[in-house]
Protein backbone atom coordinates (compact mmCIF):
# COMPACT_ATOMS: atom_id res chain seq x y z
CA UNK A 1 0.00 0.00 0.00
CA UNK A 2 2.98 2.30 0.44
CA UNK A 3 3.11 2.61 -3.27
CA UNK A 4 -0.59 4.19 -3.00
CA UNK A 5 0.14 6.26 -1.00
CA UNK A 6 3.05 7.81 -2.51
CA UNK A 7 1.27 7.56 -6.17
CA UNK A 8 -1.65 9.25 -4.38
CA UNK A 9 0.23 12.05 -2.58
CA UNK A 10 1.60 13.02 -5.66
CA UNK A 11 -1.47 13.14 -8.10
CA UNK A 12 -3.32 14.82 -5.40
CA UNK A 13 -1.07 17.80 -5.27
CA UNK A 14 -0.57 17.75 -8.82
CA UNK A 15 -4.09 18.49 -9.20
CA UNK A 16 -4.19 20.52 -6.78
CA UNK A 17 -1.55 22.67 -7.82
CA UNK A 18 -2.91 22.98 -11.55
CA UNK A 19 -6.46 23.82 -10.51
CA UNK A 20 -5.62 26.46 -7.80
CA UNK A 21 -3.31 27.86 -10.52
CA UNK A 22 -5.91 27.94 -13.07
CA UNK A 23 -8.67 29.33 -11.02
CA UNK A 24 -6.55 32.39 -9.65
CA UNK A 25 -5.75 33.05 -13.02
CA UNK A 26 -8.69 32.51 -14.54
CA UNK A 27 -12.35 31.96 -12.85
CA UNK A 28 -14.16 31.32 -15.34
CA UNK A 29 -12.68 27.87 -15.44
CA UNK A 30 -14.55 26.87 -12.15
CA UNK A 31 -17.74 27.76 -13.59
CA UNK A 32 -16.26 25.66 -16.86
CA UNK A 33 -15.73 22.68 -14.56
CA UNK A 34 -19.23 23.49 -12.93
CA UNK A 35 -21.06 23.31 -15.93
CA UNK A 36 -19.25 20.37 -17.84
CA UNK A 37 -18.73 18.06 -14.69
CA UNK A 38 -20.93 15.21 -16.36
CA UNK A 39 -18.49 15.27 -19.27
CA UNK A 40 -15.22 15.54 -17.63
CA UNK A 41 -16.11 12.53 -15.68
CA UNK A 42 -16.74 10.94 -18.43
CA UNK A 43 -13.69 11.94 -20.52
CA UNK A 44 -11.47 10.86 -17.14
CA UNK A 45 -12.62 7.73 -16.71
CA UNK A 46 -12.20 7.11 -21.07
CA UNK A 47 -8.42 8.10 -20.55
CA UNK A 48 -7.76 6.03 -17.62
CA UNK A 49 -9.41 3.09 -19.19
CA UNK A 50 -6.87 2.85 -22.53
CA UNK A 51 -3.83 3.60 -20.06
CA UNK A 52 -4.72 1.12 -17.85
CA UNK A 53 -4.43 -1.03 -21.15
CA UNK A 54 -1.50 0.82 -22.84
CA UNK A 55 0.37 1.57 -19.91
CA UNK A 56 0.12 -1.86 -17.22
CA UNK A 57 2.02 -0.45 -14.35
CA UNK A 58 0.90 1.25 -10.90
CA UNK A 59 -2.86 -0.04 -12.63
CA UNK A 60 -4.73 -0.18 -9.49
CA UNK A 61 -3.51 2.79 -8.48
CA UNK A 62 -3.98 4.59 -11.20
CA UNK A 63 -8.20 3.19 -11.51
CA UNK A 64 -8.70 3.93 -8.10
CA UNK A 65 -7.64 7.64 -7.94
CA UNK A 66 -9.50 7.79 -11.09
CA UNK A 67 -12.64 6.74 -9.78
CA UNK A 68 -12.06 8.41 -6.56
CA UNK A 69 -11.75 12.11 -8.03
CA UNK A 70 -14.78 10.90 -10.17
CA UNK A 71 -16.68 10.38 -6.87
CA UNK A 72 -15.67 13.51 -5.66
CA UNK A 73 -17.15 15.38 -8.22
CA UNK A 74 -19.76 13.42 -7.87
CA UNK A 75 -20.36 14.43 -4.34
CA UNK A 76 -19.49 18.42 -5.33
CA UNK A 77 -22.77 18.03 -7.97
CA UNK A 78 -24.77 16.33 -5.61
CA UNK A 79 -24.34 19.16 -3.03
CA UNK A 80 -24.60 21.96 -5.38
CA UNK A 81 -27.99 19.73 -7.03
CA UNK A 82 -31.12 21.97 -6.31
CA UNK A 83 -33.90 19.71 -5.39
CA UNK A 84 -36.29 22.68 -6.21
CA UNK A 85 -35.81 22.71 -10.01
CA UNK A 86 -37.46 20.39 -12.68
CA UNK A 87 -35.51 20.76 -15.28
CA UNK A 88 -32.23 18.97 -15.97
CA UNK A 89 -29.49 20.49 -14.69
CA UNK A 90 -25.55 20.19 -15.57
CA UNK A 91 -27.10 20.28 -18.84
CA UNK A 92 -24.47 19.97 -21.64
CA UNK A 93 -25.22 19.09 -25.20
CA UNK A 94 -22.99 18.36 -28.30
CA UNK A 95 -23.78 17.87 -31.77
CA UNK A 96 -22.73 13.89 -32.57
CA UNK A 97 -24.64 12.92 -35.83
CA UNK A 98 -26.30 16.21 -38.08
CA UNK A 99 -27.26 14.87 -41.38
CA UNK A 100 -30.83 14.53 -43.32
CA UNK A 101 -31.63 10.81 -41.97
CA UNK A 102 -30.14 10.87 -38.48
CA UNK A 103 -29.58 13.65 -36.23
CA UNK A 104 -28.32 13.22 -32.91
CA UNK A 105 -26.94 15.23 -30.31
CA UNK A 106 -24.92 14.12 -27.12
CA UNK A 107 -27.38 15.16 -24.28
CA UNK A 108 -26.50 15.17 -20.73
CA UNK A 109 -27.90 16.09 -17.46
CA UNK A 110 -29.35 15.27 -13.91
CA UNK A 111 -32.75 15.43 -12.29
CA UNK A 112 -34.25 14.41 -9.11
CA UNK A 113 -34.50 10.62 -10.39
CA UNK A 114 -31.08 10.11 -12.01
CA UNK A 115 -29.12 12.03 -9.36
CA UNK A 116 -29.45 9.14 -7.21
CA UNK A 117 -28.28 6.59 -9.31
CA UNK A 118 -25.40 8.66 -10.39
CA UNK A 119 -24.02 9.39 -7.14
CA UNK A 120 -24.51 5.50 -6.35
CA UNK A 121 -22.61 4.66 -9.59
CA UNK A 122 -19.64 7.07 -8.43
CA UNK A 123 -20.04 5.03 -4.86
CA UNK A 124 -19.39 1.68 -5.07
CA UNK A 125 -16.88 1.23 -8.14
CA UNK A 126 -14.09 3.00 -6.24
CA UNK A 127 -14.91 0.06 -3.57
CA UNK A 128 -14.76 -2.46 -5.65
CA UNK A 129 -11.30 -0.79 -7.05
CA UNK A 130 -9.64 -0.91 -3.77
CA UNK A 131 -10.86 -4.31 -3.05
CA UNK A 132 -8.32 -5.26 -6.23
CA UNK A 133 -5.42 -4.40 -3.68
CA UNK A 134 -6.16 -7.52 -1.83
CA UNK A 135 -4.75 -9.98 -4.59
CA UNK A 136 -1.51 -9.80 -6.05
CA UNK A 137 -1.02 -9.45 -9.94
CA UNK A 138 -2.88 -12.02 -11.73
CA UNK A 139 -3.38 -13.01 -15.50
CA UNK A 140 -5.05 -10.06 -17.25
CA UNK A 141 -5.69 -8.38 -14.11
CA UNK A 142 -5.59 -4.93 -16.64
CA UNK A 143 -8.14 -6.27 -18.87
CA UNK A 144 -10.34 -6.61 -15.26
CA UNK A 145 -9.71 -3.11 -13.91
CA UNK A 146 -10.27 -1.88 -17.61
CA UNK A 147 -13.92 -3.47 -17.53
CA UNK A 148 -14.78 -2.01 -14.38
CA UNK A 149 -13.75 1.56 -15.51
CA UNK A 150 -15.56 0.88 -18.56
CA UNK A 151 -18.68 -0.16 -16.79
CA UNK A 152 -18.88 2.66 -14.59
CA UNK A 153 -18.04 4.93 -17.37
CA UNK A 154 -21.17 3.21 -19.20
CA UNK A 155 -23.55 3.87 -16.19
CA UNK A 156 -22.90 7.49 -16.06
CA UNK A 157 -23.81 8.18 -19.70
CA UNK A 158 -26.92 5.55 -19.13
CA UNK A 159 -28.04 7.23 -16.30
CA UNK A 160 -27.22 11.27 -17.22
CA UNK A 161 -28.30 10.74 -21.52
CA UNK A 162 -31.05 12.44 -22.64
CA UNK A 163 -31.25 10.59 -25.99
CA UNK A 164 -32.93 7.21 -26.36
CA UNK A 165 -30.31 5.73 -28.63
CA UNK A 166 -27.35 7.06 -26.93
CA UNK A 167 -28.76 4.74 -23.46
CA UNK A 168 -29.57 2.08 -26.05
CA UNK A 169 -25.60 2.17 -26.52
CA UNK A 170 -24.26 2.62 -23.22
CA UNK A 171 -26.78 0.01 -22.05
CA UNK A 172 -25.75 -2.46 -24.06
CA UNK A 173 -22.30 -1.65 -24.28
CA UNK A 174 -21.90 -3.38 -20.69
CA UNK A 175 -22.75 -6.55 -21.35
CA UNK A 176 -19.60 -7.09 -23.10
CA UNK A 177 -17.12 -5.41 -19.80
CA UNK A 178 -19.65 -8.13 -17.30
CA UNK A 179 -19.52 -11.13 -20.03
CA UNK A 180 -15.93 -11.08 -19.89
CA UNK A 181 -15.91 -10.70 -16.29
CA UNK A 182 -17.59 -13.63 -15.58
CA UNK A 183 -16.39 -15.74 -18.09
CA UNK A 184 -13.21 -15.02 -17.46
CA UNK A 185 -12.91 -14.22 -14.19
CA UNK A 186 -15.47 -16.53 -12.80
CA UNK A 187 -14.75 -18.91 -10.42
CA UNK A 188 -16.41 -21.96 -11.17
CA UNK A 189 -16.38 -24.38 -13.96
CA UNK A 190 -19.68 -23.35 -15.72
CA UNK A 191 -18.89 -19.61 -15.85
CA UNK A 192 -18.27 -19.97 -19.24
CA UNK A 193 -22.34 -21.29 -19.68
CA UNK A 194 -23.16 -18.37 -17.08
CA UNK A 195 -21.59 -15.76 -19.23
CA UNK A 196 -23.23 -16.55 -22.73
CA UNK A 197 -26.52 -17.47 -20.58
CA UNK A 198 -26.26 -13.67 -19.07
CA UNK A 199 -25.18 -12.25 -22.76
CA UNK A 200 -27.81 -14.02 -24.99
CA UNK A 201 -30.93 -12.84 -22.06
CA UNK A 202 -29.30 -9.58 -21.89
CA UNK A 203 -29.19 -9.20 -25.35
CA UNK A 204 -32.20 -10.97 -27.62
CA UNK A 205 -34.35 -8.64 -24.99
CA UNK A 206 -32.51 -5.70 -25.38
CA UNK A 207 -33.25 -5.66 -29.21
CA UNK A 208 -36.92 -5.16 -28.42
CA UNK A 209 -35.35 -1.81 -27.29
CA UNK A 210 -34.02 -0.92 -30.51
CA UNK A 211 -37.11 -1.69 -31.83
CA UNK A 212 -38.70 0.57 -30.01
CA UNK A 213 -36.13 3.68 -30.50
CA UNK A 214 -37.03 2.63 -34.62
CA UNK A 215 -40.46 3.03 -34.31
CA UNK A 216 -39.97 6.04 -32.12
CA UNK A 217 -37.82 7.92 -34.38
CA UNK A 218 -40.62 6.68 -37.68
CA UNK A 219 -43.26 8.34 -35.92
CA UNK A 220 -41.88 11.51 -33.94
CA UNK A 221 -38.98 12.27 -35.86
CA UNK A 222 -36.90 12.07 -33.04
CA UNK A 223 -35.16 10.33 -30.47
CA UNK A 224 -34.74 13.51 -27.93
CA UNK A 225 -36.09 12.75 -24.54
CA UNK A 226 -36.90 16.21 -24.37
CA UNK A 227 -38.36 16.78 -27.32
CA UNK A 228 -40.38 13.54 -26.95
CA UNK A 229 -41.75 14.37 -23.62
CA UNK A 230 -44.02 16.68 -25.02
CA UNK A 231 -44.62 14.54 -28.10
CA UNK A 232 -48.54 13.53 -28.23
CA UNK A 233 -48.29 9.68 -28.86
CA UNK A 234 -51.98 8.36 -29.38
CA UNK A 235 -53.09 5.37 -27.37
CA UNK A 236 -52.18 2.68 -29.52
CA UNK A 237 -48.38 3.61 -30.40
CA UNK A 238 -48.21 4.33 -26.29
CA UNK A 239 -49.64 0.74 -26.22
CA UNK A 240 -46.99 -0.75 -28.56
CA UNK A 241 -43.78 1.47 -26.95
CA UNK A 242 -44.74 0.72 -23.70
CA UNK A 243 -44.68 -3.44 -24.47
CA UNK A 244 -41.15 -3.16 -26.08
CA UNK A 245 -40.20 -1.03 -22.94
CA UNK A 246 -41.21 -3.50 -20.39
CA UNK A 247 -39.84 -6.70 -21.93
CA UNK A 248 -36.61 -4.51 -22.15
CA UNK A 249 -36.63 -3.76 -18.76
CA UNK A 250 -38.05 -6.59 -17.55
CA UNK A 251 -35.43 -9.10 -18.09
CA UNK A 252 -33.30 -6.71 -16.60
CA UNK A 253 -34.77 -6.42 -13.02
CA UNK A 254 -35.34 -9.22 -13.33
CA UNK A 255 -39.31 -10.26 -12.90
CA UNK A 256 -40.74 -13.81 -12.91
CA UNK A 257 -40.29 -15.40 -15.67
CA UNK A 258 -37.50 -13.55 -16.97
CA UNK A 259 -35.33 -14.02 -14.21
CA UNK A 260 -33.14 -17.75 -14.81
CA UNK A 261 -30.16 -16.00 -15.40
CA UNK A 262 -29.71 -13.92 -12.29
CA UNK A 263 -28.95 -16.61 -10.16
CA UNK A 264 -26.51 -18.58 -12.30
CA UNK A 265 -24.26 -15.27 -13.23
CA UNK A 266 -24.31 -14.51 -9.70
CA UNK A 267 -23.02 -17.89 -8.64
CA UNK A 268 -20.30 -17.86 -11.50
CA UNK A 269 -19.38 -14.44 -11.21
CA UNK A 270 -15.74 -13.16 -9.68
CA UNK A 271 -17.18 -11.16 -6.08
CA UNK A 272 -16.85 -8.05 -7.59
CA UNK A 273 -18.59 -9.01 -10.29
CA UNK A 274 -21.55 -9.69 -8.02
CA UNK A 275 -21.58 -6.69 -6.35
CA UNK A 276 -21.79 -4.35 -9.48
CA UNK A 277 -24.15 -6.85 -10.86
CA UNK A 278 -26.64 -6.64 -8.04
CA UNK A 279 -26.00 -2.91 -6.86
CA UNK A 280 -25.98 -1.43 -10.23
CA UNK A 281 -27.03 -3.15 -13.46
CA UNK A 282 -30.01 -4.17 -11.72
CA UNK A 283 -30.67 -0.53 -11.10
CA UNK A 284 -30.71 0.23 -14.63
CA UNK A 285 -34.39 -1.54 -15.55
CA UNK A 286 -36.33 0.29 -12.40
CA UNK A 287 -34.40 3.41 -14.14
CA UNK A 288 -35.78 2.29 -17.72
CA UNK A 289 -38.96 2.10 -16.09
CA UNK A 290 -38.72 5.50 -14.45
CA UNK A 291 -37.66 7.37 -16.92
CA UNK A 292 -38.99 6.05 -20.35
CA UNK A 293 -42.47 3.87 -19.18
CA UNK A 294 -44.11 6.50 -16.60
CA UNK A 295 -42.20 9.54 -18.04
CA UNK A 296 -43.18 9.13 -21.79
CA UNK A 297 -46.33 6.90 -21.86
CA UNK A 298 -49.19 7.33 -19.36
CA UNK A 299 -51.81 5.65 -21.03
CA UNK A 300 -49.73 2.59 -21.73
CA UNK A 301 -48.84 2.53 -18.15
CA UNK A 302 -52.26 2.30 -17.14
CA UNK A 303 -53.17 -0.07 -19.96
CA UNK A 304 -50.37 -2.52 -18.50
CA UNK A 305 -50.38 -1.87 -14.96
CA UNK A 306 -52.62 -4.78 -13.94
CA UNK A 307 -49.85 -7.44 -15.70
CA UNK A 308 -47.20 -5.51 -14.17
CA UNK A 309 -48.24 -5.79 -10.75
CA UNK A 310 -49.70 -9.65 -10.95
CA UNK A 311 -45.82 -9.97 -12.48
CA UNK A 312 -44.09 -8.11 -9.59
CA UNK A 313 -46.07 -10.14 -6.86
CA UNK A 314 -45.85 -13.66 -8.55
CA UNK A 315 -41.61 -12.20 -8.47
CA UNK A 316 -41.87 -11.43 -4.99
CA UNK A 317 -43.48 -14.73 -3.52
CA UNK A 318 -41.21 -16.55 -5.87
CA UNK A 319 -37.96 -15.43 -5.31
CA UNK A 320 -38.51 -15.62 -1.73
CA UNK A 321 -40.09 -19.28 -1.42
CA UNK A 322 -36.81 -19.91 -3.78
CA UNK A 323 -34.42 -18.43 -1.41
CA UNK A 324 -35.98 -20.13 1.95
CA UNK A 325 -35.11 -23.14 -0.23
CA UNK A 326 -31.68 -22.80 -1.43
CA UNK A 327 -28.19 -23.46 0.27
CA UNK A 328 -26.08 -21.92 -1.59
CA UNK A 329 -25.28 -18.33 -0.37
CA UNK A 330 -24.66 -16.39 -3.62
CA UNK A 331 -28.41 -17.82 -4.55
CA UNK A 332 -29.96 -17.11 -1.50
CA UNK A 333 -29.26 -13.35 -1.93
CA UNK A 334 -29.76 -13.33 -5.96
CA UNK A 335 -33.06 -14.07 -5.04
CA UNK A 336 -33.65 -11.76 -2.29
CA UNK A 337 -32.63 -9.04 -4.71
CA UNK A 338 -34.79 -10.62 -7.06
CA UNK A 339 -37.72 -9.85 -4.57
CA UNK A 340 -36.78 -6.40 -3.25
CA UNK A 341 -36.05 -4.88 -6.91
CA UNK A 342 -39.71 -5.95 -7.47
CA UNK A 343 -41.06 -4.49 -4.63
CA UNK A 344 -39.40 -1.61 -5.31
CA UNK A 345 -41.36 -1.89 -8.71
CA UNK A 346 -44.65 -2.30 -6.85
CA UNK A 347 -44.45 0.93 -5.23
CA UNK A 348 -42.71 2.73 -8.61
CA UNK A 349 -45.89 1.15 -10.54
CA UNK A 350 -48.60 2.94 -7.10
CA UNK A 351 -48.36 5.91 -8.81
CA UNK A 352 -48.35 8.20 -5.67
CA UNK A 353 -45.31 9.81 -4.24
CA UNK A 354 -44.53 8.15 -1.29
CA UNK A 355 -44.70 4.88 -3.54
CA UNK A 356 -42.24 6.45 -6.43
CA UNK A 357 -40.08 7.82 -3.39
CA UNK A 358 -39.61 4.88 -1.50
CA UNK A 359 -39.09 3.08 -4.57
CA UNK A 360 -36.24 4.89 -5.85
CA UNK A 361 -34.87 5.00 -2.19
CA UNK A 362 -35.35 1.26 -1.59
CA UNK A 363 -33.22 0.64 -5.21
CA UNK A 364 -30.43 2.70 -3.43
CA UNK A 365 -30.53 1.24 -0.16
CA UNK A 366 -30.44 -2.22 -2.11
CA UNK A 367 -27.32 -1.16 -3.87
CA UNK A 368 -25.51 -0.24 -0.82
CA UNK A 369 -26.85 -3.97 1.13
CA UNK A 370 -26.17 -6.21 -1.52
CA UNK A 371 -22.86 -5.09 -2.70
CA UNK A 372 -21.96 -5.77 1.28
CA UNK A 373 -23.52 -9.44 1.35
CA UNK A 374 -21.95 -10.22 -1.82
CA UNK A 375 -18.68 -9.27 -0.40
CA UNK A 376 -18.94 -11.15 2.93
CA UNK A 377 -20.04 -14.11 0.68
CA UNK A 378 -17.10 -13.51 -1.46
CA UNK A 379 -14.86 -13.43 1.62
CA UNK A 380 -16.10 -16.60 2.88
CA UNK A 381 -15.30 -18.22 -0.40
CA UNK A 382 -12.44 -17.55 0.04
CA UNK A 383 -11.55 -18.00 3.42
CA UNK A 384 -13.22 -21.68 2.76
CA UNK A 385 -13.83 -22.91 -0.70
CA UNK A 386 -17.15 -23.05 -0.64
CA UNK A 387 -20.36 -21.56 -0.44
CA UNK A 388 -22.99 -24.24 0.68
CA UNK A 389 -24.56 -23.09 4.12
CA UNK A 390 -24.82 -26.94 4.71
CA UNK A 391 -20.78 -27.02 5.37
CA UNK A 392 -20.29 -24.11 7.27
CA UNK A 393 -21.33 -23.10 11.42
CA UNK A 394 -19.83 -21.53 13.79
CA UNK A 395 -18.41 -19.02 12.11
CA UNK A 396 -18.79 -16.24 14.72
CA UNK A 397 -16.17 -18.22 16.89
CA UNK A 398 -13.50 -18.15 14.06
CA UNK A 399 -14.31 -14.83 12.67
CA UNK A 400 -16.02 -12.47 15.38
CA UNK A 401 -15.67 -9.39 12.83
CA UNK A 402 -16.94 -10.65 10.01
CA UNK A 403 -19.71 -12.73 11.82
CA UNK A 404 -20.36 -9.28 12.79
CA UNK A 405 -20.97 -7.29 9.39
CA UNK A 406 -22.95 -10.30 8.03
CA UNK A 407 -25.34 -9.75 11.31
CA UNK A 408 -25.64 -5.95 10.43
CA UNK A 409 -26.40 -6.23 6.64
CA UNK A 410 -28.52 -9.42 7.40
CA UNK A 411 -30.51 -6.96 9.72
CA UNK A 412 -30.54 -4.06 7.07
CA UNK A 413 -32.05 -7.20 4.87
CA UNK A 414 -34.81 -7.39 6.74
CA UNK A 415 -35.54 -3.95 6.53
CA UNK A 416 -34.92 -3.25 10.39
CA UNK A 417 -35.51 0.45 11.88
CA UNK A 418 -33.08 2.74 11.94
CA UNK A 419 -31.55 1.37 8.30
CA UNK A 420 -31.57 2.55 4.90
CA UNK A 421 -33.85 -0.71 3.81
CA UNK A 422 -36.98 0.44 6.70
CA UNK A 423 -37.23 3.89 5.29
CA UNK A 424 -37.19 2.43 1.73
CA UNK A 425 -39.67 0.17 2.65
CA UNK A 426 -41.88 1.77 4.38
CA UNK A 427 -41.94 4.28 2.05
CA UNK A 428 -42.84 1.51 -0.72
CA UNK A 429 -45.52 -0.18 1.36
CA UNK A 430 -47.41 3.09 2.25
CA UNK A 431 -47.83 4.12 -1.32
CA UNK A 432 -48.40 0.30 -2.70
CA UNK A 433 -51.76 0.67 0.79
CA UNK A 434 -52.59 3.93 -1.09
CA UNK A 435 -52.83 2.26 -4.76
CA UNK A 436 -54.13 -1.31 -3.72
CA UNK A 437 -54.92 -3.32 -0.82
CA UNK A 438 -54.27 -6.54 -2.72
CA UNK A 439 -51.13 -6.04 -3.49
CA UNK A 440 -49.91 -4.81 -0.41
CA UNK A 441 -50.61 -7.82 1.79
CA UNK A 442 -49.10 -9.77 -0.66
CA UNK A 443 -46.04 -7.84 -0.47
CA UNK A 444 -45.80 -8.02 3.34
CA UNK A 445 -45.89 -11.71 2.44
CA UNK A 446 -42.70 -11.25 0.70
CA UNK A 447 -41.08 -8.78 3.70
CA UNK A 448 -42.14 -11.61 6.45
CA UNK A 449 -40.53 -14.26 4.08
CA UNK A 450 -37.50 -11.95 3.63
CA UNK A 451 -36.59 -12.10 7.78
CA UNK A 452 -37.53 -16.32 7.48
CA UNK A 453 -34.52 -16.33 5.04
CA UNK A 454 -32.68 -14.20 6.54
CA UNK A 455 -32.38 -15.32 9.93
CA UNK A 456 -32.13 -18.95 8.76
CA UNK A 457 -28.97 -18.32 6.48
CA UNK A 458 -27.06 -16.35 9.65
CA UNK A 459 -28.18 -18.85 12.01
CA UNK A 460 -26.58 -21.70 9.61
CA UNK A 461 -23.54 -19.76 8.82
CA UNK A 462 -22.45 -18.55 11.93
CA UNK A 463 -24.44 -20.11 15.19
CA UNK A 464 -23.63 -24.10 16.16
CA UNK A 465 -20.64 -25.97 16.65
CA UNK A 466 -17.66 -25.64 13.90
CA UNK A 467 -17.60 -28.25 11.22
CA UNK A 468 -14.15 -30.69 11.30
CA UNK A 469 -13.64 -29.54 8.14
CA UNK A 470 -13.42 -26.28 8.94
CA UNK A 471 -11.60 -26.52 12.34
CA UNK A 472 -9.09 -28.75 11.39
CA UNK A 473 -8.39 -26.51 7.76
CA UNK A 474 -7.76 -23.41 9.57
CA UNK A 475 -5.96 -23.50 12.55
CA UNK A 476 -4.99 -20.11 12.85
CA UNK A 477 -8.41 -18.16 12.25
CA UNK A 478 -8.33 -15.52 9.62
CA UNK A 479 -10.94 -12.86 10.01
CA UNK A 480 -11.13 -9.73 7.70
CA UNK A 481 -8.06 -7.65 5.91
CA UNK A 482 -7.57 -4.31 5.99
CA UNK A 483 -9.12 -3.60 2.63
CA UNK A 484 -12.36 -5.78 3.75
CA UNK A 485 -12.86 -4.07 7.07
CA UNK A 486 -12.07 -0.93 5.66
CA UNK A 487 -15.09 -1.90 2.66
CA UNK A 488 -17.52 -2.93 4.94
CA UNK A 489 -17.50 -0.33 7.56
CA UNK A 490 -17.61 2.25 4.37
CA UNK A 491 -21.27 -0.19 3.77
CA UNK A 492 -22.27 0.31 7.43
CA UNK A 493 -21.83 4.03 7.54
CA UNK A 494 -23.80 4.62 4.98
CA UNK A 495 -26.17 2.22 5.00
CA UNK A 496 -26.81 3.61 9.11
CA UNK A 497 -26.63 7.08 7.75
CA UNK A 498 -29.24 6.57 5.11
CA UNK A 499 -31.61 5.43 7.70
CA UNK A 500 -30.91 8.18 10.04
CA UNK A 501 -31.25 11.06 7.64
CA UNK A 502 -33.39 9.65 5.02
CA UNK A 503 -34.63 13.68 4.55
CA UNK A 504 -31.86 14.93 2.80
CA UNK A 505 -31.79 12.43 -0.09
CA UNK A 506 -35.71 12.58 -0.03
CA UNK A 507 -36.14 15.92 -1.02
CA UNK A 508 -34.32 15.57 -3.95
CA UNK A 509 -37.06 13.80 -5.93
CA UNK A 510 -39.87 15.04 -4.32
CA UNK A 511 -40.67 18.05 -6.51
CA UNK A 512 -39.22 15.87 -9.65
CA UNK A 513 -42.05 13.45 -8.78
CA UNK A 514 -44.75 15.55 -8.38
CA UNK A 515 -43.97 16.66 -11.67
CA UNK A 516 -44.01 13.39 -13.57
CA UNK A 517 -47.26 12.66 -11.50
CA UNK A 518 -48.84 15.67 -13.18
CA UNK A 519 -49.15 13.75 -16.35
CA UNK A 520 -51.39 11.37 -14.71
CA UNK A 521 -53.68 14.03 -13.29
Amino acid sequence: MSSVSSFGKLTFFSLFFIFGFLSLTKLEFLTFLYSNSIVIICVLLLICCFSVLAFPSNIKEKALITSSICFFITLLIFANFSPYCTNFQYFNEYVWLNNSFLQINLMFGLDGFSIYFFVLTSFIIPICIFLEFRNSDYFFQKGFLASLLFIELALFIAFSTLDLLVFFLSFESILIPMFLMVGIFGSNKRRIKASFFFFMYSFLFSLFSLLLILYIYYVAKTTNILLLNDYLFNSNQQVFAWGLMFITFSAKIPMFPFHIWLPEAHVEAPTIGSMILASLLLKLGGYGFLRFSLGLFPEGTFFFLPLIQILAILSVLYASFAAIYQVDLKKIVAYSSIAHMNIAILGLFSMNVPGIQGSIFTMVSHGVISAALFLIIGILYDRYNTRSIVYFGGICQINPILSSFFFFFMVCNISFPGTSAFVGEFLTLVGIFSSNVFVFFTTIIGSFLCVVYSIRTFSFVCFGTIPSNLYYKFEIPVDATREEHYSLLVFAITAIFLGVKPSLFLDFSYVTTLFLLSSYI
